[in-house]
């Protein structure tokens, strides 16, 4: 990846379709979150036992695990990758500057702006920023924040 675009632009310009079956140890498989991780390996295990096969597994790595081995890993590279949690406590704390709302509606609504802001991430649209003012201002902020502390959300 040479610009900034989006995990599933690339990978629709780049990934193309391989049984599994014919994955060795040559190949990188890449999961949302390390869970699934835990749970393709598994069964690529199981797989392996069942058919007596004798050949070494592929990488298995989260989307997180691939990120900085690949890519913040390297001298150059400034930026962190932000944590679910620490995602939504930015989203907090933004929503506590931007508004006058009690602490435990702050957290609900850091939950939803996080929410709204994946949506729109993984479907490609702005419908959320367009329906809710506020959500957009604080979306805004969100945004110049991430890029003046060199974060990334991967969301």
């Amino acid at each position: 990846m040479k610009t900034l675009m989006t995990v599933q632009h690339y990978l629709s310009q780049e990934a193309k379709t391989i049984d599994l079956h014919t994955l060795g140890h040559e190949h990188s498989i890449i999961c949302a979150n390390i869970q699934q991780t835990q749970l393709y390996q598994s069964w690529l295990i199981t797989e392996k036992n069942r058919t007596n096969a004798t050949y070494a597994l592929p990488e298995i790595q989260s989307l997180n695990q691939w990120l900085e081995a690949h890519y913040l890993a390297t001298p150059a590279c400034q930026k962190t990758i932000m944590q679910h949690n620490q995602q939504l406590r930015l989203w907090q704390q933004i929503i506590q500057a931007e508004t006058t709302i009690y602490a435990e509606l702050q957290w609900q609504l850091a939950e939803k702006y996080h929410h709204y802001h994946q949506h729109e991430n993984q479907f490609n649209h702005q419908q959320h920023s367009l329906q809710d003012n506020q959500y957009y201002r604080c979306k805004q902020v969100y945004l110049e924040t991430l890029t003046a502390e060199n974060l990334i959300d991967h969301s």
